[in-house]
């Protein structure tokens, strides 16, 4: 079937006598040159497509002498049908995911030939396949004429598997499979893991394949990984001892698998909740308003890592021994609820529970003043700086839309007391003074309550004298 004979016709231009040359041409190269007049035809084993053939032919006068310029015939392509094989298959389905421990097998059989298909090489037997797989990839099997075969892949590589089919006679056609490879990423055996002590285990599953994995904490600097010290860790383990230090934290650790050829997997998170070191709390909100002719604190305190419940506190200060009394409980950094009576002065204390255990606020000397003229929390005292060293300077603000006409922000007097209400400084202003700075500088250290008289109400705050 790949054997074809060619003709160029005998036909005499006017003139000439007799051929004298004839020259075959296959795909533009020369293959057959013959001065006998009657060998107009070649002989030729078809190896490849397109196949293109022409002759040029050479003819000469009666004396034996003249010879014609080259004639060159049309061009004829034959015409070459596929092979009907079928296209690859495989026995692992996309994306053909292996490694070094496995095979996968791929085949490339014959189909039935039909009308049309008929002018094929469907007769053809004698035929042989070797296959071209993508780099890296190790050929462990292979049936005798080559349709079936299995081979060991590496860890990552993918691209095209090439079978080429050949007849005896040399023609050669192929086939292509596109493999494509999804490297897998590692999965961490917990999605949280809390510490309440130095050290801390995580691990990952063993990725198949896998040359190493490469660790990363985002997060608090005192936490390391115990082998080098170092927040970024490459090694073939998949289970990581963690050192910490450092107050309480949510830190993120990070993983993702390294293949050959420098082909890394996406990275795979966890998150590990650091309790140890966080022993204190503090408050980022503490205030005091007085509706009904009840005063009611308001407060909130910073987020505990893994926090599980919240109990907020108060102490009566006006008598000497009082207790602390539960007020609120619930897992919430934020809390509302009533003091009892105005006008004298409130410790609030927070215990946090997290899995590592209870952790206290250690704000119990920081004493709130529940004031009967606070007022609405239609405004408020903004002191700054706040601590301060010496003067501060004090302005009335506006905390919601002015109820009543009423509202002023004229700052008429000033009064600052300590703790037990004593007043140690008061100072008058005139009408339309928004802005007053006041001189702390013989104040002791310590917490004091000032209170801002506007003409309507007193609006009272905490300062702190550093």
């Amino acid at each position: 079937m790949c054997n074809f004979t060619f003709i160029v016709n005998k036909t005499i231009p006017t003139g000439y006598a007799i051929v004298a040359k004839y020259e075959w041409f296959v795909n533009g190269v020369s293959v057959k040159t013959s001065t006998d007049p009657s060998d107009n035809g070649l002989n030729w084993v078809v190896v490849s497509k397109p196949t293109n053939v022409y002759c040029k032919v050479t003819y000469k006068k009666s004396d034996g002498i003249t010879f014609s310029d080259p004639y060159t015939s049309t061009t004829f392509t034959p015409t070459i049908k596929e092979l009907n094989f079928s296209n690859i298959t495989t026995s692992t389905a996309s994306p053909n995911y292996g490694c070094t421990t496995s095979t996968v097998s791929y085949s490339l059989n014959r189909y039935t030939c039909t009308s049309f298909c008929a002018m094929t090489y469907n007769s053809v037997e004698e035929y042989n396949i070797t296959w071209q797989p993508p780099t890296g990839w190790i050929q462990t099997n292979i049936s005798t004429n080559g349709n079936n075969v299995s081979f060991t892949p590496d860890a990552s590589s993918g691209g095209l598997l090439t079978a080429f089919i050949q007849l005896s006679c040399g023609y050669t056609e192929t086939k292509a499979f596109e493999i494509s490879r999804a490297v897998q990423a590692p999965i961490f055996t917990a999605s949280n893991v809390i510490s309440c002590t130095s050290s801390a285990t995580m691990s990952i599953n063993s990725i198949c394949g896998a040359s190493n994995y490469t660790y990363t904490i985002v997060g608090n600097p005192g936490i390391t990984f115990t082998s080098n010290g170092q927040q970024t860790l490459t090694s073939t383990n998949t289970t990581i001892n963690i050192s910490i230090a450092g107050g309480g934290s949510i830190n993120s650790i990070n993983a993702k698998a390294n293949y050959i050829n420098n082909v890394t997997s996406a990275e795979a998170n966890s998150t590990l909740t650091v309790g140890t070191g966080t022993n204190s709390i503090n408050y980022t909100q503490k205030d005091v308003v007085w509706e009904n002719r009840n005063a009611f604190f308001y407060g909130a305190v910073q987020s505990i890592p893994s926090a599980i419940n919240y109990e907020w506190y108060s102490r009566d200060e006006s008598v000497s021994g009082n207790p602390f009394v539960l007020r609120q409980s619930m897992n919430a950094n934020t809390a509302d609820f009533p003091l009892g009576a105005a006008d004298r002065y409130y410790t609030i204390r927070v215990v946090a529970t997290n899995p590592c255990g209870s952790i206290v606020s250690i704000n119990e000397d920081g004493y709130i003043w529940a004031s009967s003229c606070y007022g609405e929390l239609t405004q408020s005292i903004k002191a700054s700086p706040n601590p301060t060293k010496g003067n501060i300077i004090l302005e009335l603000i506006n905390k919601q839309p002015l109820k009543s006409t009423l509202n002023s922000t004229d700052i008429l007097e000033v009064q600052i007391s300590n703790k037990f209400a004593v007043i140690l400084i008061k100072k008058v202003f005139g009408k339309g003074t928004k802005q007053v700075n006041i001189n702390l500088s013989n104040l002791n250290p310590d917490i004091y309550i000032v209170k801002v008289w506007n003409g309507i109400d007193w609006i009272s705050s905490q300062i702190v004298k550093e």
